[in-house]
């Protein structure tokens, strides 16, 4: 079975979702990412969609992944702010940490100096991008 005017469909699709993922506030490389994950997804899926099927369900699915990537970033931000930023390194003692925080806090402070500047300033970036979107 041939597919190549599915695919070309699908890939006309994913470039209308990455413009659309930047005009809702995503920064250009993460739309991409995103648009590229569900493109995979629906080429490696065992039943084709119909074209007036297709178009919502990668919508969807690109709002879903964004979202999903948004609290993640979201989180990273709030682990950073917690135990990476010197004002709140003296109140660590008397927060209470979630199990799976005191592993990330474990991990980064067995980083050197330099990739754990490198991981903040990386999530910092995202952050301060996204908010100005």
């Amino acid at each position: 079975m041939r597919l190549d005017g599915y695919e070309e469909q699908i890939k006309d699709i994913s470039l209308e979702l990455t413009r659309y993922l930047v005009q809702h506030g995503a920064n250009l490389e993460v739309a991409e990412d995103v648009v590229q994950n569900i493109f995979v997804k629906v080429l490696e899926m065992d039943l084709i969609l119909p074209p007036t099927e297709i178009r919502p369900y990668m919508y969807q699915m690109a709002k879903r992944q964004y979202i999903d990537y948004y609290r993640r970033q979201q989180r990273f931000q709030v682990i950073l702010e917690k135990y990476l930023q010197p004002a709140t390194n003296q109140a660590n003692d008397t927060l209470q940490v979630d199990p799976q925080e005191k592993k990330m806090v474990k991990a980064l402070k067995h980083l050197p100096d330099k990739d754990r500047q490198l991981f903040c300033s990386k999530v910092h970036r995202a952050t301060v991008i996204r908010g100005n979107c």
